[in-house]
């Protein structure tokens, strides 16, 4: 036998990312006693244990990696089954959404990668798989979310904020719109190579060096495609949700485009978290400033041996006192070194919530729900005592579909004792219960009405949003729109002026943008659909709720029902 270093230094060869590479190295230790030691050595596994996960529990002395790599293998198996069980399950989910959720963090590598599970390798339920999987990973990034706002409203109190609460706080609101703050932070390292390279200099003179750093980095920003926003850039949703500003000024990196321009406060997060990201050698620390009209950031060296400076990042601009002073006169306000102090991360995110209810109030744009919620979950955790006006909107949130599954975050004593009054407890108290028996209740048959043409799973155009949908439902309406109190919506597809007006069958539909509407039945084109198509709806998140896979529905391609679907409309 070849001595044991030499057989490790072998094993050593077998890369992490390799699938082949752990059954590898588990035969090896069936070969022999010898080979076994060898085999589950840490030198063999410290390198598998330490980068098959990403998120959660990490590696440390106190656990050996073959062990480290077992428990959390096991924890993937199980997270797993539990999204299998919720792909074949046609009610009950709630508990196993909920055991997915106490995994937590140590769950989300395995829904990262069930998120994307191919028809090849869960050829019958892989859509729902899908979406299930996205759900319990949105979940847990809420109740992540949550959590560090609760974290950082509690070093508030005690006067202990991390230095990284005002970047935490506000990528944390990503969480509410699909997206891991953990990755948009590596954004930030991403950039930091090349504006280390910008704000290197030789100047002595405190206050020039600071100026030179805010400088050079407005301008990285600038080269990352990062800039104010203009007109009605500024009510733009997506420009509350550093994500969003991140993935916009990506897809413009390499092309002639404009990058759509966002907001002074994402401005101001994305310039604080890239200075704050600076070696110890620049002697720089920055802040944010919550002054009036507009929010700036202060850059000091770390041992306050000079002045701070003031700079507005959306102006590009360095401000001197009187400027400041000047700038709240004309908005007929006293000037007050209040208005000068650095700003906490509660109130920035408290200020952050603000805007995007804002936004919301002044365009009634897609996504409004998610970004409500997330502006709601702000309120309530950092706006002072009492914040039962912010419970009363999340109890009325989350008897939405979008955000059922959080019945627990209505169930915990914190929610509870911010409802205000014993009857109110009482009402969400039975609205809770109310949740779960709805959850346990299996789905109630619906026959099909022989108007119907066209059967759940079905593809086609819409001939006036001229994109492919997919039926979800199918309703037979003798003389009422399912919507019809909408009328904007109505008037919007031209429903009135078609033959048969409101009186026809409407179908219920996934488009393949994402957003589900009602169709009337002389508005579904009959051309054949391109296979690309297919694709396109595949991909959209809500399909796996409706469908399982791809298939043949009525001798046309299209979508086969999941299994909830089928057991409520067994003929559709």
């Amino acid at each position: 036998m070849l001595p044991p270093e030499i057989v490790i230094h072998i094993l050593g060869f077998l890369p992490p990312d390799d699938p082949t590479s752990i059954p590898t190295i588990l035969s090896c230790a069936l070969v022999s006693r010898d080979f076994l030691d060898i085999s589950l050595s840490s030198a063999v596994w410290s390198s598998h244990a330490a980068s098959t996960w990403t998120r959660g529990s990490v590696l440390d002395n106190s656990t050996s990696p073959y062990t480290f790599y077992k428990l959390r293998a096991r924890t993937d198996s199980k997270v797993r089954q539990l999204v299998v069980n919720l792909a074949l399950k046609t009610h009950s989910r709630l508990e196993d959404i909920e055991a997915i959720r106490k995994v937590g963090l140590d769950a989300l590598d395995a829904l990262e990668g069930l998120k994307s599970v191919t028809e090849e390798v869960e050829p019958e339920y892989w859509m729902s798989m899908r979406y299930w999987a996205s759900s319990a990973w949105e979940a847990i990034l809420r109740d992540e979310a949550g959590a560090t706002w609760k974290r950082i409203a509690e070093e508030t109190i005690n006067g202990s904020e991390r230095e990284s609460s005002f970047e935490d706080g506000v990528l944390a609101f990503t969480a509410f719109r699909s997206s891991d703050p953990e990755k948009v932070r590596t954004r930030f390292d991403r950039a930091m190579p090349d504006l280390e390279i910008r704000c290197h200099h030789t100047l002595q003179q405190p206050t020039a060096a600071l100026v030179h750093i805010a400088k050079a980095v407005r301008g990285g920003m600038k080269a990352l495609g990062l800039r104010p926003a203009e007109g009605d850039e500024y009510h733009n949703l997506n420009n509350h949700f550093l994500n969003e500003v991140w993935d916009d000024a990506d897809l413009h990196a390499d092309s002639s485009s404009r990058p759509r321009g966002t907001l002074p406060m994402s401005l101001v997060a994305i310039f604080c978290s890239l200075v704050r990201r600076l070696p110890p050698s620049f002697n720089v620390k920055v802040n944010p400033i919550g002054f009036p009209g507009v929010v700036l950031a202060a850059l000091s060296p770390r041992d306050d041996s000079t002045d701070p400076i003031y700079f507005s990042v959306f102006d590009d601009k360095v401000l001197g006192r009187e400027e400041l002073r000047g700038m709240v006169e004309r908005m007929g306000i006293t000037m007050s070194e209040e208005y000068l102090r650095p700003a906490s991360a509660q109130e920035m995110c408290h200020r952050v919530a603000r805007n995007i209810l804002h936004s919301v109030r002044t365009r009634n744009a897609e996504f409004t729900p998610t970004a409500l919620y997330a502006a709601a979950r702000g309120f309530y955790q950092f706006s002072p005592p009492p914040v039962t006006v912010y419970a009363d909107w999340l109890v009325t949130l989350v008897q939405s579909p979008d955000f059922s599954h959080d019945v627990a975050f209505l169930e915990s004593d914190e929610l509870r004792r911010n409802l205000g009054s014993d009857e109110k407890r009482e009402e969400v108290r039975l609205l809770c219960e109310s949740i779960r028996s709805e959850d346990k209740e299996e789905p109630e048959r619906r026959a099909k009405s022989p108007e119907i043409v066209w059967k759940i799973g079905h593809v086609f155009v819409h001939s006036v949003r001229k994109l492919c949908v997919a039926v979800t439902t199918s309703i037979s309406y003798g003389s009422t729109h399912p919507h019809s109190s909408n009328l904007a919506g109505i008037q919007q597809m031209q429903v009135d002026s078609l033959p048969n007006g409101r009186h026809q069958p409407f179908y219920h539909v996934v488009c393949s943008d994402g957003s589900k509407l009602y169709v009337a039945s002389e508005n579904i084109q009959t051309m054949d659909v391109p296979p690309r198509r297919f694709a396109d709806l595949a991909g959209v998140k809500s399909m796996g709720l409706y469908f399982r896979k791809l298939g043949v529905v009525d001798g046309r391609p299209g979508f086969i029902k999941s299994e909830a679907l089928a057991a409520e409309f067994p003929d559709g």
